[in-house]
């Protein structure tokens, strides 16, 4: 027992090293990840670049950070590009063996609001070729859902 808690408390001061220095490459998760998302979604599907781990400060835990995402329509066009999201684990839900994020953020999507004469409006991606309206409506949807 002695041992194990040994190796625990170096493993977790190897960690904490290392993310003193900077966040630790998780590229391996990238795949788990976009299935994840991807596996009920009709209308979208995400291509991730990259997945890290990194410690954000003292009021927050490890955040696992996803750059280079890309949202792409049924025909795999490209419908936006998000260059940095980041989400937060629950811990309990970790025990339990689940994967359960208490929040997502996503930094610096560059967005087109277009409100229309009968007060509807669309939202779109900068650069994403002007395609708006629903897929795009319901990407953000589902991923504020969490669905």
């Amino acid at each position: 027992m002695a041992g194990i808690s040994s190796g625990l408390a170096i493993f977790v001061l190897l960690l904490a090293l290392q993310l003193s220095q900077g966040p630790i490459s998780l590229a391996l998760l990238s795949p788990y990840i976009e299935k994840a998302v991807n596996q009920d979604q009709p209308d979208f599907s995400l291509k991730v670049r990259d997945t890290i781990l990194t410690w954000a400060g003292w009021e927050r835990s490890l955040d696992i950070r996803v750059l280079g995402v890309q949202i792409l329509n049924t025909q795999n066009d490209v419908i936006g590009n998000i260059p940095e999201l980041s989400f937060s684990l629950d811990r309990s839900a970790l025990l339990k063996g689940e994967i359960a994020p208490n929040f997502v953020e996503i930094f610096g999507p560059k967005l087109h609001f277009i409100r229309k004469i009968d007060g509807s409006f669309n939202i779109g991606f900068v650069g994403s070729k002007g395609v708006y309206g629903v897929a795009t409506l319901a990407a953000f949807q589902d991923l504020l859902d969490g669905t």
